[in-house]
């Protein structure tokens, strides 16, 4: 909703110093990043093949009109970096957040409740409805490009929001141009952004209530013509508990144009939940924005590449178009050197030659060496992992099992990445998205089974499983072991817990949970099977004594003669 400066100013609720705690705060977080932006332009210089100039300020990369674009970086000699950053990026959308294949899904923590027919019908549903908007938001390539600023900056940030004609928008940032602070449990919570909108967009979305400045522009035609606007996504602690206006909801957006009044404001909006993401690659303490990255670790790598393509390109020039020596009669003359030409020369030197001699062999030295930079590069991007996730046929669990076996190393060292960005960037999305549909009254109503009860999201993308199924294989050899000492030592299976060790293979390896039973239900048929195992036994034992007793009546009951049974005659009976 656009911002009504008569309705704001009703009844002494206009607040003159609104502008002034932006601009304190804004202040506050350009300190705090100012030190991140010397190591950001480095990465963006030799990991990024187009630089925004957000991080520069730069007025060479914008249009006539002013607005901000990217340029391309002409002054990388060797773009392995960029390679590999783009190689991480889309290997991380291909495993965790995949449009082909399923990355998330909806369930409840009660493993009844699920079995209702109903509950299962409706989660599928409303998971299908998120997938939907998420695709139509543009959410896929901002979550790519996302990845690439995380591996490369350490930080990446996205803001989304409900759109009136496409449902909802998805607007990923870049390094420069936002800045984020966290709350007291190390979350970020607040993000302030730079908004470049043309003069005809700024009008088009704030109405009269830009500046003069931009009033006149529009007038006169100037509709491409720059504005810079700040946008603020902050928790909104001025809110009136039990009211449900724009102004009262628990996240507010604040709109103003960094060069007009000081008590000007564009707009205010709410959000009911935080409308962004800003995950970190890796933090140490208490630090704002990531303090490691594959980019961060690569940099000296990278830098040093640079360095041994100019030697090589250099040797390359030396040893086929040397510095050369020649007569001093033609100290003033022009000599041509190019194929097929004559030049003439004195008698006393009948020839150029190089002033130095350059070794052949320095050139396969410098290559190798070059090989070997890459290859640390590479390390530290993942790429060997990333490659093996895009480069997999299909999703299948055999599939995911290898990866994991022969990256177990890469993906121990992923894994808290991975924990990272599922709660700190995937989880936001789908609740936002969820959020989004269920208050424009897309979503269908849930039955009466889920009244109150919270909706839990899994993530199930191939990253997601590959994590979980780091250690399957040693469990596995540790059991192949056992088997194999067990004929030599058979008191040997008293050291494994077989359920303990079942129940561990099953949660890595993604078994859903109603196929397994739990501890109580598998102690009761144990009991049952036990009882009927002892009541065969005594049976068993019983049948012999009942054979006696058949036999001793049937020789009581035989006639031996002169009025003896059998059993008499054998001295047996009385």
């Amino acid at each position: 909703m656009a911002f009504d400066r008569a309705e704001y100013e009703k009844g002494g609720h206009r607040d003159l110093k609104l502008r002034e705690r932006l601009d304190r705060t804004l202040a506050g977080m350009r300190a705090d990043r100012g030190d991140y932006e010397p190591h950001w332009q480095e990465l963006e210089r030799f990991c990024l093949s187009r630089s925004s100039g957000y991080l520069t300020g730069s007025s060479s990369g914008r249009t006539p009109g002013g607005r901000n674009r990217s340029r391309l970086n002409p002054k990388l000699l060797d773009g392995e970096a960029v390679r590999s950053a783009e190689i991480l990026s889309s290997g991380m959308a291909s495993g965790l957040t995949s449009p082909s294949t399923p990355w998330f899904t909806l369930t409840t923590e009660d493993p009844d409740l699920k079995e209702f027919q109903t509950v299962k019908e409706w989660l599928d549903d409303t998971k299908n409805r998120i997938y939907s908007f998420l695709a139509r938001t543009a959410f896929y390539p901002s979550v790519k490009s996302g990845y690439r600023e995380l591996g490369v900056f350490g930080t990446e940030a996205c803001v989304m929001t409900s759109h009136w004609r496409h449902g909802g928008a998805t607007y990923p940032l870049t390094a420069g141009e936002y800045w984020i602070a966290l709350d007291d449990a190390l979350v970020a919570d607040t993000l302030y952004r730079r908004v470049d909108m043309t003069v005809k967009q700024a009008v088009e979305k704030f109405g009269d209530n830009v500046s003069t400045k931009v009033m006149e522009d529009y007038d006169k035609g100037n509709y491409a013509n720059a504005v810079r606007i700040m946008h603020a996504i902050e928790p909104n602690m001025d809110r009136v508990p039990g009211r449900r206006d724009a102004r009262n909801k628990a996240f507010r957006s604040i709109y103003w144009e960094e060069t007009d009044e000081k008590d000007r404001i564009l707009a205010i909006e709410g959000f009911d939940e935080r409308p962004f993401w800003a995950p970190r690659w890796d933090t140490v303490g208490t630090e704002t924005y990531g303090s490691s990255s594959p980019g961060m670790n690569a940099l000296s790598d990278v830098k040093g590449l640079q360095a041994e393509k100019l030697r090589k390109h250099q040797a390359m020039d030396y040893l086929v178009r040397p510095a050369l020596a020649g007569p001093t009669a033609l100290t003033h003359t022009h000599a041509n050197l190019m194929p097929g030409t004559i030049t003439t020369l004195t008698a006393d030197v009948d020839k150029f030659r190089a002033i130095w001699d350059v070794n052949p062999a320095a050139i396969p030295n410098i290559s190798a060496s070059i090989q070997e930079t890459k290859q640390d590069v590479r390390s530290a991007f993942f790429v060997e992992l990333f490659l093996a996730i895009t480069m997999m046929p299909g999703v299948q669990p055999r599939n995911i099992e290898e990866i994991a076996r022969r990256n177990e190393e890469k993906l121990t060292q992923l894994g808290p990445v991975v924990d990272r960005v599922q709660n700190e960037k995937l989880r936001v999305a789908v609740e936002r998205a969820f959020n989004i549909l269920a208050s424009t009254r897309q979503l269908a109503p849930p039955p009466p089974e889920l009244q109150g009860v919270d909706i839990k999201i899994e993530f199930v993308s191939v990253l997601a499983q590959a994590q979980r199924m780091i250690g399957v294989g040693a469990i596995e050899r540790a059991l192949s072991f056992t088997g194999n000492l067990l004929a030599a030592f058979p008191e040997l299976k008293d050291k494994v817990d077989a359920d303990q060790a079942a129940d561990e293979y099953y949660e890595r390896l993604g078994v859903p949970a109603r196929m397994t039973r739990s501890d109580e239900a598998v102690a009761e048929i144990r009991a049952a099977r036990a009882a009927q195992q002892q009541a065969q036994q005594m049976a068993q034992m019983a049948q012999p004594m009942r054979d006696v007793a058949t036999a001793g009546k049937l020789l009581a009951e035989t006639d031996a003669g002169n009025g003896e049974s059998m059993l008499q005659r054998l001295g047996v009976g009385g």
